[in-house]
């Protein structure tokens, strides 16, 4: 039980790091996050020999990777034609025609959104995981209370 205990200390940290949308406060957090999987790493292997990464998370991963992955303006014209006529009024270089672009206009953002669903996710499945031992759900509400005290006197 001790090893989640990091990333609980992340769920602590996190509303005092103004709710981690800082790059400051994501660091702090992702590190606690990846500090718990570390230690937990041969528990969330595989069992019997089956993979559990299953084909609904490779979809959900193809998915959040699409924004950030080039493709031919027919096909950006079909999923978002407002991103397809924006890359053509404006392309790159100034007289040319845009043949491969982004479905988003800023990868950098998309990049962060993504580090952002990536640590909901790893919160999910730590407490997922952690769901397994009887006395989680106890701790789990005294970390949570605690959290929203510090934040309560932090706005004090």
């Amino acid at each position: 039980m001790w090893r989640h205990y990091p990333w609980l200390i992340g769920l602590l940290l996190a509303p005092l790091l103004f709710g981690s949308v800082n790059p400051e406060g994501q660091a702090v957090v992702g590190i606690f996050f990846s500090l718990s999987f570390l230690l937990l790493a041969g528990e969330f292997g595989p069992r019997g020999g089956r993979s559990r990464v299953s084909w609904w998370k490779w979809i959900a991963i193809g998915l959040l990777s699409l924004p950030l992955l080039p493709m031919p303006i027919g096909v950006v014209e079909w999923i978002s034609p407002q991103r397809a006529e924006l890359a053509k009024m404006f392309p790159v270089e100034p007289g040319g025609t845009a043949g491969w672009v982004t479905l988003t206009v800023s990868v950098a953002n998309t990049v962060q959104r993504l580090w952002e669903l990536m640590l909901l996710i790893a919160a999910f499945c730590l407490a997922r995981h952690a769901s397994r031992h009887p006395a989680f759900p106890r701790l789990f509400v005294g970390f949570v209370s605690f959290a929203l005290l510090l934040l309560a006197a932090s706005d004090v």
